[in-house]
């Protein structure tokens, strides 16, 4: 197998497998909890993603400063 067109294949629809992987757990946690659960689910991944982007920019003592409102 050519690894490298494979590669190239993958990073030309890269937002099309994405959205697609994003659609079918949507999906899947919508038939598992149903559609309320699952958006909070969706929610709290959102959340963490956002603590997580913010603790690689910024590090701990800033994202506890945002998150507390005050200085340690």
């Amino acid at each position: 197998m050519n690894w490298e067109k494979l590669g190239e294949i993958l990073m030309v629809h890269r937002g099309k497998i994405v959205g697609g992987l994003i659609g079918l757990i949507l999906g899947w946690l919508t038939l598992q909890f149903g559609l309320w659960r699952a958006l909070l689910v969706c929610l709290f991944v959102m959340a963490g993603l956002w603590a997580g982007s913010l603790l690689d920019r910024e590090g701990w003592d800033r994202l506890y400063e945002r998150v507390v409102g005050r200085k340690r």
